[in-house]
């Protein structure tokens, strides 16, 4: 689903390097999911070929979720489900209705106000917010481009209403943003960023104290490299690696100042790390992962993402605080290359949300506890 890939980012594209042993390495045993409940999520509307369906993004406390749903048009569209069930769906003003446009809806704080971003007509994007009353207000970074698939991309809202994310200009360049709750908007742009195309800063978690997460790339010289940041609310940034390598990706974060993402090594495959307040990164995998992926954390620093196996299919998993870590796939995945279990969002219950692709590339939404 084109428009609903969560992180819009050069990160995909990017390599492990080796690891030091200054860092903590921990290649978790992961034990499949013992008990659970899962709650499948098919939005009325919802197209039932490959690549249509529903995809659930985020839950906040309250047990609210949010998330996508792509038509047999394949035209994309938000949706709320409330912790009784009810499902209410929308479309931001100015959303395009052509093939792969629409709305996304990536995000929600306890309040239940949600942020995304939309596609136009003329294929350029714009983010939004949508309030409990349910009024949309869409906005733009200033600088964003306007060409196709330029523009505006929100990732995070935290509880007092601030918004992060990244926009890309019209030279291609990445920058990231903080949106205040009265719709102020400043540039996030990390010291020594590049500033040629797919390069730049893009901010992904925003925490209630203000803080931000997300990840730069420097002017290449002939190396790519990438570190992961983090900013204060007061604007001071530290930028890190995990060591031993020059790609770090770091994506959320939560009210303790514990942040959590993946690196990359050439010989192992993307892995996930977890960075304390006060800088210590602890590194984890999943033994026949070739890729593993971090999309949540929750206050407690539970952590979830998926991984893609040795197969090419996918399956989820929680990690807890402690460091163990639980894999789990979702009845009805399909079991071929790019199918499988996809988990996005976790809340401070341990409550995941995603999607899982089956066996005919449909997407089905998902609620999981345990």
């Amino acid at each position: 689903m084109q428009l609903s890939q969560k992180f819009q980012s050069n990160a995909f594209r990017s390599i492990f390097s080796s690891l030091r042993l200054s860092f903590i390495l921990i290649f978790a045993v992961a034990v499949a999911a013992s008990a659970q409940t899962v709650t499948i999520i098919n939005v009325s509307g919802a197209g039932t070929a490959a690549g249509q369906g529903t995809l659930a993004y985020g839950i906040n406390t309250g047990g609210t979720v949010v998330g996508t749903w792509k038509d047999s048009s394949n035209v994309n569209h938000g949706f709320v489900q409330s912790a009784s069930g009810t499902i209410t769906t929308f479309d931001a003003p100015g959303a395009g209705t052509g093939t792969d446009q629409g709305t996304a809806a990536i995000g929600i704080n306890a309040s239940g106000s949600i942020i995304g971003f939309y596609k136009d007509s003329n294929n350029a994007f714009h983010g939004f917010e949508r309030n409990t009353a349910g009024k949309i207000a869409t906005f733009n970074a200033s600088g964003a481009g306007t060409g196709v698939d330029e523009g505006t991309f929100p990732y995070a809202i935290n509880q007092g209403g601030a918004i992060t994310g990244y926009y890309l200009d019209s030279s291609g360049v990445f920058h990231g943003f903080e949106r205040s709750s009265t719709g102020a908007i400043k540039a996030i742009n990390v010291p020594g960023a590049g500033t040629a195309a797919g390069e730049g800063t893009s901010a992904f978690g925003i925490n209630t104290s203000g803080e931000i997460v997300g990840f730069y790339k420097e002017p290449s010289g002939g190396t790519d490299i990438d570190s992961g940041f983090t900013r204060s609310a007061t604007g001071a940034i530290t930028t890190f690696n995990v060591s031993g390598t020059d790609k770090t990706f770091s994506v959320v974060l939560n009210d303790s100042g514990e942040t959590a993402g993946y690196y990359s090594s050439a010989s192992d495959g993307l892995e996930g790390f977890a960075r304390t307040s006060s800088g210590t990164i602890t590194t984890f995998g999943i033994s026949g992962s070739t890729d593993l992926y971090v999309y949540g954390i929750n206050a407690g620093g539970a952590i979830t993402g998926y991984y893609q196996e040795s197969s090419g299919t996918y399956e989820a998993f929680v990690r807890s605080s402690g460091g163990s870590i639980t894999r789990f796939s979702i009845s009805g995945s399909g079991t071929s290359s790019g199918e499988g279990t996809f988990a996005y969002g976790i809340n401070t219950a341990a409550t995941t949300v995603g999607a899982y692709s089956d066996s005919s590339g449909v997407f089905h939404g998902f609620i999981r506890t345990e």
